[in-house]
This record gives structure tokens, C-alpha cells and sequence, in this order.
């Protein structure tokens, strides 16, 4: 609904859809490779949140297909780089025996995030809020993961460099 707001129709949608899911699933290879060598997946992580936030609600700002199909480009590559390292801090934060805990809650996390994010974007657009300014208020929650991430998220420290 909203790309028809600014003039693209839906084969648009397709294009910036089919982009965004490819580049997501080729950041994810990227983001899963830098994580085994890089000892501090922390920061990277983090700005990933932070992409993945500023990319998505700067769509409302966008005025074109280009800059459309780039902010959700840019947006998807980091949240497939990020899941990686996300994960192997997850991994790094609990026991073995633990895993199916641990990552059930983050799921579980991101689905209700899955399912709440859409329902107040429509009521909020059910009281008369314009598109644009629901999607900057998505930037919110994505600021407040990566502040999570930042300041709540302890990295497992690496016994192999002394410190």
C-alpha cells in the first residue's frame, strides 16, 4: 500500500522483494564466514541492528524506486550479516545443553515482534497516521535492539588472547 502512495505499482514490488531476499541470503554466507575469524562479533552486530533499523524506516523518506529498492537492499544485506553473528553470540553466551532454550527464546522473540510490529502499524494507520510517519516509527524498536545489543550483550571473553 504504501509503494502505491508514491506512485510504484506492484511489480515494484517484486523487483525490490526479490533483490532484498537475495541479498539477505548472500549476507548471511558473508556475515557467517566474517564471524568465524573476527573475535569481536559484538560491534559488528550491533551496526548491523543499526543498518538494518536506519535502511527500513528510511523508506519513508524515499521518493523513488531506486531509493526504495536501495534502502531495502542495504537493509536486508545487513540483517543477513547480522543473524550469523547474533547467533554466535548466543551460542558463546550459554552451555550446549542449553542451545534449544536459548534460541527458542530469541525465536520466539522474534516472532512476537513478528506479529505485534504489523498490528500496531495497523492501528496505528486505523487512527489516521500517514504511512511515512508509521515507518519512521519503526525506528523505536530497531534502536532499542541494537541498544540491547550493545549495552546488554556481554561477549564470551577469549582466553586464547589473555584477556
Amino acid at each position: 500500500m504504501y509503494l502505491g502512495t508514491i506512485g510504484l505499482g506492484v511489480a515494484s514490488l517484486g523487483l525490490i522483494e526479490g533483490l532484498a531476499d537475495f541479498l539477505v541470503s548472500l549476507s548471511k554466507l558473508v556475515g557467517e564466514t566474517v564471524g568465524h575469524y573476527v573475535h569481536r562479533k559484538k560491534p559488528l552486530t550491533a551496526a548491523g541492528y543499526l543498518v538494518t533499523t536506519l535502511g527500513t524506516s528510511g523508506i519513508a523518506m524515499a521518493h523513488s524506486l531506486q531509493a526504495v529498492l536501495g534502502l531495502r537492499a542495504l537493509a536486508w544485506a545487513a540483517r543477513g550479516f547480522r543473524s550469523p553473528l547474533r547467533d554466535y553470540l548466543l551460542a558463546e553466551s550459554v552451555e550446549s545443553k542449553y542451545y534449544g532454550r536459548a534460541y527458542g527464546l530469541e525465536r520466539a522473540g522474534d516472532m512476537l515482534g513478528a506479529v505485534v510490529g504489523p498490528l500496531m502499524a495497523t492501528l496505528l494507520l486505523w487512527s489516521g497516521m500517514e504511512f511515512r510517519t508509521v515507518m519512521l516509527y519503526a525506528l523505536l524498536p530497531g534502536l532499542l535492539a541494537t541498544g540491547a545489543m550493545l549495552f546488554f550483550v556481554h561477549e564470551k571473553e577469549d582466553e586464547s588472547r589473555g584477556s
